[in-house]
């Protein structure tokens, strides 16, 4: 504020008065320019003169010009920082009458309400003797501490081998299953394998219409030395497939009764 103050008082009032002289004395300075020039008997030399004065003159007032004009700019530079704190003041004086209008509006509706005594006690008072801490001890943990909560029955072990559990007791009824027989295959299921079946073998008394004609090849040939070996020409036919085993209503293999 004081240097907005010291270019309105002074600063900008004696630039101002220095254009004024300076007015003056150029009017001072064209009237001898111009009756030297008329006057004088050398024109190119009165000519030469008043160039010079011309151009000192020119100089002189463009100096003070500018001189003025960064004058006016300072100030108008310092009046446009000032204007923010001037509205900041003003909006903190209109928070303030509001504050003022808040306060006597809660007295007038507290004029209306009952007044209440409230007793001033301490709500959490301190004990007299602190209690002392316990001295931290390591304990193992018990895990057998929460057994005896709540209503559940509670089975020893001695119960439990003399009981049968609760899913033995009230489960289905056992489905009777046959002898263990080692189990066959890859799908780890045990299935009963009645006993070996003997091949069929063609009646003695049979004879085939299509090979009647033709001898049958000896089943016996004698040897050298007179016994007998057992040298079939013929291989025998191949044996049956096993039987296969059909599944009873409980999803175990029913055996077949073994061969007469």
């Amino acid at each position: 504020m004081t240097e907005i103050r010291s270019l309105m008082q002074e600063d900008i009032p004696a630039a101002k008065r220095a254009l004024g002289e300076n007015y003056a004395n150029l009017q001072q300075v064209a009237e001898y320019v111009e009756n030297n020039y008329a006057k004088s008997e050398d024109k190119t030399q009165a000519l030469q003169e008043a160039k010079a004065f011309t151009a000192q003159s020119l100089a002189s007032v463009a100096y003070q010009i500018n001189n003025l004009a960064e004058k006016v700019l300072r100030l108008l530079d310092l009046q446009a920082s000032e204007i923010p704190k001037i509205e900041s003041s003003i909006n903190c004086i209109s928070q303030k009458v509001d504050m003022h209008k808040e306060k006597v509006a809660r007295r007038e509706i507290g004029s209306f309400t009952a007044s209440k005594t409230l007793l001033r006690v301490h709500k959490i008072v301190p004990p007299a003797i602190p209690e002392q801490r316990e001295k931290y001890s390591r304990k193992p943990i018990v895990y057998t501490i929460l057994d005896d909560i709540g209503h559940g029955m509670k089975e020893t072990n001695h119960q439990l081998s003399r009981s049968r559990t609760m899913s033995q007791r009230h489960g289905h009824p056992s489905v009777p299953t046959s002898p263990t027989v080692p189990a066959q295959g890859t799908l780890g299921r045990n299935f009963r394998t009645s006993g070996p079946v003997q091949p069929p073998v063609v009646p003695s008394g049979y004879s085939s219409p299509v090979t009647s004609a033709i001898d049958p090849p000896p089943l016996f040939r004698s040897n050298d030395t007179g016994g007998s070996n057992m040298f079939g020409s013929t291989p025998l036919p191949p044996p049956p497939p096993l039987p296969t085993h059909q599944p009873d209503g409980d999803g175990l293999p029913d055996p077949l009764p073994p061969a007469p």
